[in-house]
C-alpha cells in the first residue's frame, strides 16, 4: 500500500486505446452534490431506524454533536471508512497498487486501487464501508450494551451519510459498465473494457 497526498494519482502504465470506454462520470465537486439523494435514501434506510428500533434518546443524540471525543471518534471512521475499501481490493490493500490519499482542497481521504478489477469487485469495494460499518452494526443493536448504543448509533448513521458517494458511483457502474468488464481508473476518471 502505498499513501498519496492530492487528487487521485495516475497511473503512467495506463494507455486509453480504443478499447476502453469513459464511465460517464461527474468531476469530484459536483459528485458531492449528485450524492446528496444517495445521503437522504441511506439516512432513511439505515439511520431512521436506530430511532425506531432502540427509541433512541435524542437529546443524547444531539448531546453528541458537541462532544470533542464524538469528533475524534468521527474523523478516525472516516479512516476506518476507507480501510474498509482497502480490505476488499486485491491483496488486502497490501498490494502495490493500492493507495491510501487524502486530497485536502476536497476535503477527501480515499482508497484508490491503481490496476484493473472486475466490475462486480469494484462494486464490493465501494460498498462495503456501508454494510461493515453502518448495516452490521444496526443489524446487531440488540446485543451491545445499552450504554454505547447512542454512540454506535451516530457514527453509523454518520457513516452511512459519508457513504452517498460510493453508493452513487456503484449505481453509476452498474448502470453503464457491461456485467463481464474490467475497470480501471485514470486519476478521478474511470475507464472498462470487456475482456
Amino acid at each position: 500500500m502505498r499513501f498519496h497526498s492530492g487528487a487521485v494519482p495516475t497511473s503512467s502504465d495506463f494507455k486509453i486505446d480504443e478499447g476502453w470506454t469513459a464511465l460517464r462520470e461527474p468531476e469530484a465537486w459536483e459528485m458531492q452534490l449528485y450524492s446528496v439523494p444517495f445521503a437522504i435514501l441511506n439516512f432513511l434506510v439505515l439511520g431512521l431506524p436506530w430511532f425506531l428500533f432502540k427509541s433512541i434518546d435524542e437529546p443524547v443524540m444531539r448531546s453528541l454533536l458537541f462532544r470533542w471525543s464524538t469528533w475524534v471518534f468521527l474523523l478516525s471512521l472516516l479512516g476506518i471508512h476507507e480501510v474498509c475499501h482497502l480490505l476488499v481490493h486485491p491483496r488486502a490493500g497490501f498490494s502495490g497498487r493500492s493507495i491510501f490519499g487524502v486530497w485536502p482542497s476536497r476535503l477527501m481521504l480515499y482508497a484508490h486501487y491503481d490496476g484493473e478489477i472486475k466490475k462486480m469487485r469494484l462494486v464490493a469495494i465501494l460498498l462495503t464501508p456501508l454494510f461493515a460499518l453502518s448495516a452490521t452494526p444496526l443489524i446487531g443493536a440488540s446485543f451491545l450494551p445499552v450504554e454505547i448504543i447512542p454512540l454506535v448509533a451516530f457514527l453509523s448513521i454518520a457513516n452511512a451519510l459519508f457513504s452517498s458517494g460510493d453508493v452513487y458511483s456503484a449505481v453509476l457502474i452498474l448502470w453503464q459498465v457491461p456485467p463481464w468488464a474490467v475497470v480501471r481508473n485514470q486519476g478521478w476518471n474511470t475507464f472498462w473494457k470487456v475482456r
